[in-house]
């Protein structure tokens, strides 16, 4: 069994749950998660039942994972019997809705339809290279040095960049945004966090206002003075609602996948040989590299008592789905827990999977793409720090990534 932390917090057992299916876990009060996640999911691969219940959260009540690709996919696309609805972001940081997140279809299709658009694979091809110059300016700055903080220097500026421009944020108060998201997702207390959240909030409410005045080309404006098919505006709560999630997503995700990317390839100089050797390999080692991770896992709150695979759900029971280990099913996999640029199979859960997927899915694969070809162009032989591989840690609140990643590689 996991190691238990002395200061997880446990609640009552519901009785519908067998005591067969209990299996203490929480990423937060697990010792050694942030040394190695991935260790950790193996050994409940390994230990738990494929949908099991655990009574540690620090939520209120326990919760159920599920951690087969099959379950993952109903949970996804079920959104009958698992609802984004009803308490998703309630309470904690969460200063407003994440819209369209928090709204299951067909009201989810109204507001979904607003951004597919703006994320297409075709819009995406026109920021291609914008984000190439960003990447190259960033790689230009530290070339000379043989060592960088990863996370610091590069991981949260490119994605950070490329978002802020985007969305029309106020690059001078780039710094601002970055430290705010950090403390949002990684801070020290609740109360430090949602004190973040409420700053982040006035922020948008801010810009709302001024893109309100005077409209610009950019995502922000376009939401303002946007409107449904039907062709009603859209109200200024859901433009909030919706301008918050992009902000929270759009700062922190890609910029986590980085970082776990680069530290796999920097620790695998075998597998970035094969990058040098062959450069179309690239997006086959994106999709590998983002499945072998799958740092997101969401939860859904169970709308009606219901089965999944014989296992009996009652209404309000959280059940989230641990991606990480539905992309390492043997079912699905074969030899699941290697990287593999031949596979003929590239779906996974990274991005999330159902009405709810990720809508900026297509430009994160791009900014790790091409932040990959880069570094491999121009700094071949980057490495992980000396003395640095035994300190390095993840944060284990929420979504996990790594604060610190030093590189080094022989200066130019």
């Amino acid at each position: 069994m996991l190691q238990i932390t002395p200061d997880a917090q446990f609640h009552r057992v519901p009785d519908h749950v067998p005591p067969e299916l209990v299996y203490p876990f929480e990423q937060v009060f697990v010792d050694g998660f942030d040394v190695d996640p991935w260790k950790v999911f193996q050994q409940i691969q390994q230990e738990a039942p494929p949908i099991f219940y655990s009574p540690i959260s620090a939520r209120g009540q326990g919760t159920w994972y599920v951690t087969r690709s099959e379950d993952v996919r109903t949970v996804y696309q079920d959104y009958r019997r698992f609802t984004t609805a009803v308490g998703y972001s309630a309470g904690g940081q969460m200063a407003r809705r994440m819209l369209p997140l928090e709204l299951d279809p067909p009201e989810h299709n109204k507001y979904r339809s607003l951004l597919t658009p703006l994320f297409a694979p075709k819009q995406i091809d026109r920021l291609e290279d914008s984000i190439r110059a960003t990447c190259d300016a960033l790689l230009e700055s530290i070339v000379e040095r043989g060592e960088c903080e990863f996370m610091h220097d590069f991981s949260r500026t490119l994605p950070g960049t490329v978002f802020m421009e985007l969305m029309g944020l106020p690059m001078d108060r780039a710094e601002e945004f970055f430290t705010w998201e950090e403390t949002f997702f990684h801070g020290a207390t609740p109360e430090e966090r949602a004190a973040v959240g409420k700053a982040i909030e006035a922020a948008l409410e801010e810009l709302v206002a001024e893109r309100r005045a005077e409209p610009r080309e950019d995502l922000m404006s376009m939401l303002v003075h946007g409107t449904f098919d039907d062709g009603s505006p859209i109200p200024h709560a859901d433009v909030m609602d919706m301008c918050w999630l992009l902000f929270i997503a759009g700062l922190d995700t890609v910029h986590a996948g980085l970082g776990h990317s680069f530290r796999y390839l920097a620790e695998h100089p075998e597998l970035k040989q094969q990058l040098i050797d062959d450069p179309s390999l690239i997006p086959a080692a994106v999709e590998e590299l983002l499945r072998w991770h799958t740092w997101v896992n969401p939860a859904r709150t169970v709308a009606v008592d219901t089965e999944l695979q014989g296992v009996t759900l009652k209404q309000g029971d959280k059940v989230a789905m641990l991606g990480v280990i539905a992309d390492r099913d043997p079912e699905v996999y074969e030899n699941p827990d290697a990287v593999d640029l031949n596979r003929d199979r590239t779906i996974h859960w990274a991005f999330g999977g159902g009405a709810h997927r990720c809508v900026g899915s297509h430009l994160a694969r791009r900014e790790i793409g091409i932040a990959v070809e880069a570094w491999i162009h121009r700094i071949p032989d980057f490495r992980i720090a000396p003395d640095a591989q035994d300190s390095l840690r993840y944060a284990t609140l929420g979504m996990w990534s790594l604060p610190q990643l030093p590189l080094a590689w022989d200066a130019r």
